[in-house]
Parts: C-alpha cells; structure tokens; sequence
C-alpha cells in the first residue's frame, strides 16, 4: 500500500506524479495511490506520459527561460481582465433584472412589507369598512 504524501503547490490537482519510481496522483492536496490501482501496465504508461511531460516542461523553461514566466502573467492578468469584466457585466444584468422584475413579485413584497408591520388582512378589511362607514354617514 502506498503511503499519502502531502503534493507540492506546484502539482496539479488530478495530475500522475513519480516519486522513487512510483506512481501516485494528486488528490485533495495530497499524493495517493493512482485511480487504476495497482495496474502494472498503467502505472508503467503513467510513468512514460509523465516524463514526457517533464521534459516538455525543462525543454520550454531552457528554451524561452524567463520570456515563458512573463508570457505567462501577461495571460494571468489578462484572464482576469476579462474575468473581472464578466463580473462587471453580471452586475449590470442583476440590477436590469431586479429593475425589471414583474410587477406581481413587487406587489408580493409590497403586502409582505405590510404584513409585517402587523396589519393583518381583516385589519386592513376593517380600515376600510370604518372610512367607507365614516363617508357614507357625511354624504347623508
């Protein structure tokens, strides 16, 4: 059985990783036994694909060294630019939609606010018979 090892900040979540020639796999922040087990065939293709992927990564940082850390941040920030307009635009839609909202839902909060202040329906009721009362009696 393999023992659980806390992952690096730099392993992705999901990611296959070999330590001392074993396979593990992030999970929760973690590294624990990959999800196809004990597999030979498997752990021996994970084992392939992850050094291929390694020595992609040493090829580029050899290759473009620190251009690749600032093409990276310029698409960071740029992400969230858009991120950060997306929420904007959101924002604007919610306030459109509460400005819009029908006319019934007003009128719920409108009564609902009523209510709440104590003034229950045969109160109201009651209101009303005593001013339609009240005007009956000065017309005679």
């Amino acid at each position: 059985h393999i023992a659980v090892q806390e992952a690096q900040t730099n392993q992705k979540e999901g990611s296959y990783q070999i330590i001392n020639g074993q396979v593990f796999q992030v999970r929760a922040g973690a590294l624990e036994a990959p999800d196809f087990g004990d597999d030979v065939l498997l752990a021996k293709h994970a084992t392939h694909w992850v050094s291929l992927r390694e020595a992609a990564k040493d090829r580029l940082r050899e290759r473009f060294g620190e251009e690749i850390t600032a093409l990276a941040q310029l698409a960071v920030d740029e992400l969230l630019k858009d991120v950060q307009a997306s929420f904007e635009i959101e924002a604007q839609i919610q306030g459109y939609n509460e400005e819009r909202r029908p006319p019934r839902e007003r009128l719920r909060e409108v009564f609902a606010a009523r209510r709440a202040r104590g003034e229950s329906r045969p109160a109201q009721a009651e209101k009303r018979e005593r001013r339609t009362s009240g005007r009956a009696k000065r017309k005679r």
